[in-house]
């Protein structure tokens, strides 16, 4: 029988103050025999890790969510989670698109006037970078080619694009003459990618708590709560 966890989107309300996505291929950090093997994970490349950190935050409105967050991690509940917060991801401004700061986090608004009224139930449609597939690529592949044409080359060996909630780490890439860029990325690739299929330079992960107790353990009553540090593993569902 396949069972099929139900994935939760991060809540908007808890941002991270920091986020750092890599992707350490088969070896599992401090993961050492005494004779001084590196042990492996199972699944082929090896699996992704997004750690995030967070700043204070107003306990109005913010302490039930951490708290509801808090039961979910520690049941090992899956999350879908925006990487926002990293020089990682590649920025309107990087390539010269002005776009308000609060467009790239919470959405552009309904009205054009300033409105606070947003597209989706209050969380907005966020700016997104896409990119388009050039070729057929299936699950496992470590290379592939995009159209960069418009993007003036800023994409980069370091940053984190996403496909089908995914993310993967540049870890080089070249370009030809019409822009077209060829890249390695890690973790392989997690589903099949067609032509034209849409590829995000505001990626997402999915993945779940590995140190579930680091999160509630500044939790504290006050004014102000701080949640703890966290790392996510790429949850593979």
């Amino acid at each position: 029988m396949t069972i099929t966890p139900t994935i939760h989107h991060w809540p908007i309300s808890v941002v991270p103050q920091n986020q750092v996505f890599y992707a350490p291929g088969q070896g599992i950090s401090g993961a050492y025999t005494v004779g001084g093997a590196n042990a492996l994970s199972p699944e082929p490349g090896g699996v992704a890790f997004l750690e995030m950190d967070f700043n204070y935050a107003n306990t109005t409105g913010n302490a039930r969510i951490i708290s509801w967050l808090m039961s979910q991690i520690a049941n090992g509940s899956v999350f879908r989670i925006p990487i926002v917060k990293s020089v990682q991801v590649l920025q309107a401004s990087d390539i010269g698109v002005t776009v308000p700061d609060s467009y790239e986090t919470v959405g552009v608004p309904w009205e054009q006037d300033g409105s606070d009224l947003l597209w989706d139930q209050n969380i907005g449609w966020a700016y997104e970078l896409n990119v388009k597939a050039t070729a057929h690529y299936l699950a496992g592949v470590t290379s592939i080619t995009l159209d960069m044409a418009n993007y003036n080359q800023k994409l980069l060996p370091g940053h984190v694009i996403g496909h089908q909630g995914r993310a993967y780490a540049v870890m080089r890439i070249s370009y030809d003459d019409s822009d077209a860029a060829t890249l390695t990325i890690s973790p392989p690739l997690r589903a099949e990618m067609k032509p034209n299929d849409d590829v995000t330079l505001s990626p997402t992960m999915i993945g779940k708590v590995k140190d579930p107790a680091s999160f509630r353990s500044k939790y504290e009553y006050g004014q102000y709560i701080k949640p703890g540090p966290i790392t996510f593993i790429e949850a593979l569902v």
